[in-house]
């Protein structure tokens, strides 16, 4: 309350506050307080680590998951609200199978972004304790992240790695939100095999936007309808940058329009010739010509006609798109 009241007057306007919650224990009262936060002014960071109750128990945590998940949706259903959820990997008795399970159901909470984190040999930590029953193994510089325990290989892990890389370039990044929610609609990919499959696939590491949204339509238009996926795209590339140069896959063109556009230019280059003809006549005072006169005629009514076409092409094109 107090933060509300002040914001604007003791606490500036472009402030962030992060708060890091535990969401399935808030009550009705501090979910409309958080609404009431104007856009821009808060994130919510809430980590849910692991949707298996094994996983819970052992790390001492318990969850209520029916109403962590009925008071995310009342959080991210205004908008204002920007949310971060957390999983770990590494974590005791999460298999790789629970972990996609995990991750599948955490991804459909469709919060702002869904972060992966790795598992890190911390002092203190009540990990510690478990190192040798679990048969941890952890890299020997810092931050010290897990390699293997007796629930997950190192094979498994790098996985996981692998699909997070993807997350973070095509989910996270806020980039490309509607192709992904098309695809997991339209073809039969859940998300952790969208985004591993394409990690597989393609490079995500120190590549243009340009080539990575080429790779995001090769990828996937195979299982989809290739044109909508391509339409969809478009969609995300506009909203994030209007003057994002597009890769040549996803340029197209209409026959007839593109014909009449070649044409058009022939007509521009004869009307160049004419005036060059024109202005020649007038240094040398050579009088008129029939043929530039002539020309231009013809050239005049050529362009009212193949004006008109090209109208009509440009609508018909618009409504194909429209459609």
């Amino acid at each position: 309350n107090f933060i509300l009241s002040e914001i604007g007057n003791r606490i500036p306007e472009n402030i962030c506050f992060h708060f890091e919650i535990s969401a399935d224990i808030l009550t009705n009262k501090i979910i409309e307080l958080f609404q009431n936060f104007p856009k821009g002014s808060c994130q919510l960071e809430i980590g849910i680590q692991s949707y298996n109750t094994d996983t819970l128990n052992a790390i001492d945590r318990h969850c209520n998951f029916e109403k962590l998940e009925s008071n995310i949706a009342q959080l991210t259903e205004k908008g204002n609200i920007h949310i971060h959820t957390d999983l770990i990997a590494g974590l005791p008795y999460e298999t790789l199978e629970s972990f996609i399970s995990s991750f599948n159901r955490a991804f459909r909470l469709k919060t702002h972004m869904l972060q992966l984190g790795f598992l890190k040999l911390l002092s203190g930590a009540a990990i510690n304790e478990n190192i040798n029953e679990f048969a941890y193994t952890f890299k020997e510089t810092p931050p010290y992240e897990i390699v293997s325990n007796k629930f997950l290989s190192n094979d498994e892990l790098e996985i996981i790695r692998h699909c997070e890389k993807s997350l973070y370039k095509l989910y996270n990044s806020g980039r490309y939100m509607l192709t992904i929610d098309f695809l997991l609609k339209n073809t039969a990919f859940s998300p952790f095999e969208l985004f591993r499959f394409f990690s597989d696939n393609f490079e995500t590491d120190m590549i243009s936007l340009k080539e990575l949204t080429q790779n995001l339509y090769i990828c996937f238009s195979p299982f989809c309808n290739a044109e909508r996926l391509r339409e969809v795209i478009l969609c995300d590339l506009a909203s994030i940058d209007a003057n994002i140069t597009l890769p040549e896959i996803l340029k197209t063109y209409d026959k007839e329009y593109k014909r009449i556009n070649k044409f058009y230019k022939f007509l521009l280059l004869m009307i160049l010739v004419v005036i060059i003809i024109e202005f020649l006549q007038f240094i040398t005072l050579s009088g008129s010509c029939d043929i530039d006169d002539l020309i231009l005629n013809v050239i005049f009514h050529l362009l009212l006609t193949i004006e008109f076409q090209k109208h009509k092409a440009l609508n018909s094109y618009l409504l194909i798109l429209h459609d």
